[in-house]
């Protein structure tokens, strides 16, 4: 189970590291470093502002469409299953 954006802030502006958190690489650390040094500020993001959603979420087909033009795919590059089938023609 992943953390929530709120906590993995709480996260980063804290050397105690939970045991969930064993999956954290150099990019945390190099993340962390910025924020200590006040570089970067990290802010929460609305669920609705989240592209990357597209990638790990099931979502209607207006949300879907919605997301593919943030995240600036084209149609050619989706891929449709359907009934076990590779179906290109979406």
């Amino acid at each position: 189970m992943g953390l929530g954006l709120r906590e993995e802030i709480l996260v980063l502006h804290s050397f105690i590291f939970h045991e969930r958190t064993k999956h954290i690489e150099i990019d945390c650390h190099f993340v962390r470093q910025h924020v200590m040094r006040n570089t970067i500020q990290l802010q929460p993001i609305s669920t609705l502002d989240q592209p990357a959603d597209i990638f790990t979420k099931a979502h209607l087909p207006g949300r879907f469409r919605e997301l593919v033009s943030k995240v600036n795919l084209s149609r050619s590059s989706l891929i449709k299953f359907e009934g076990g089938m590779l179906d290109t023609h979406y």
